[in-house]
């Protein structure tokens, strides 16, 4: 049964990078995305047209692929475990990397799995906190696990 209860707070929302796959008891969760804004996890699933004349007229569709992703913002701070010029660095190296998306509470749950980071971006504004924008595609399954 989960841990938390009622609403949860985004603030105990993190994405941790280089991540063990499998190991549910947090001590191969790797270094999380420092100073961060807000993370998104997102899944989806195509579904292809399956439309024939005998639809009558009306739109038909079979269940396709599914895929997912992981986005999000931060501050930029150089002397970070895993920040910005981290993320720039992984998605230069070119290699998958295993990520989780989890608040990191005993008994509650979590997502994780390989990805590919396909964007990261510095903004800074005038007069205002460096930040920067980061983006993850899913490589296979994305897995939910138990935190224990």
């Amino acid at each position: 049964m989960a841990q938390t209860v009622g609403k949860i707070n985004g603030d105990n929302f993190l994405v941790y990078v280089n991540s063990l796959p499998g190991d549910p008891g947090g001590a191969g969760l790797g270094d999380y995305v420092a100073h961060s804004i807000d993370a998104t996890i997102s899944v989806s699933q195509e579904t292809p047209d399956a439309t024939t004349k005998d639809s009558n007229q009306w739109v038909e569709h079979i269940r396709g692929n599914k895929s997912w992703e992981v986005s999000g913002s931060g501050l930029l701070a150089f002397d970070a475990d895993m920040g910005a010029v981290e993320l720039i660095d992984l998605l230069m190296g070119g290699g998958a990397v295993y990520i989780r998306f989890s608040n990191n509470t005993t008994d509650d749950i979590a997502w994780e799995g390989s990805v590919s980071v396909t964007s990261t971006s510095i903004n800074a504004p005038q007069n205002s906190a460096t930040g920067f924008d980061f983006s993850f595609v899913g490589n296979g399954a994305l897995t939910k696990i138990a935190i224990t």
